[in-house]
């Protein structure tokens, strides 16, 4: 499994599990799914997500490009403080900021206490 941050591999684990494919009850960016783990600090500014595709290195080189083959895409640059991000590719999938985050033109601001954003199933 490797990460990749701005374009750039961030990291790779060879001897880890890929995620398990099963549908989740929650859905969320800035929060962890385990209480003593905490918050994110920090801002995201989009987020792109594809299902059963394995990208190159050399996918990632255009990956800022907004026609890919992403299945869902939260611009959150373009957010209104408090207000809901539509997914811009499929168009069925809500993502909701919770507990507060201040939107800015690089995204919204999570503030690592308690701020993240609700993806609707």
């Amino acid at each position: 499994m490797k990460m990749y941050k701005n374009g750039s591999l961030a990291g790779s684990k060879t001897d880890g599990h890929e995620p398990n494919a099963l549908t989740r009850s929650q859905h969320w960016l800035g929060q962890s799914a385990w209480p003593d783990q905490g918050y994110f600090n920090g801002t995201i500014a989009y987020v792109k997500v594809w299902h059963d595709v394995e990208l190159q290195q050399s996918d990632f080189t255009s990956l800022y490009a907004l026609y890919k083959t992403a299945h869902h895409f939260w611009d959150f640059r373009v957010c209104s403080t408090g207000s809901p991000v539509t997914d811009s590719i499929a168009g069925d999938l809500i993502a909701t900021p919770t507990n507060g985050p201040m939107c800015s033109a690089d995204g919204p601001r999570i503030d690592g206490s308690d701020d993240y954003a609700d993806i609707d199933d």
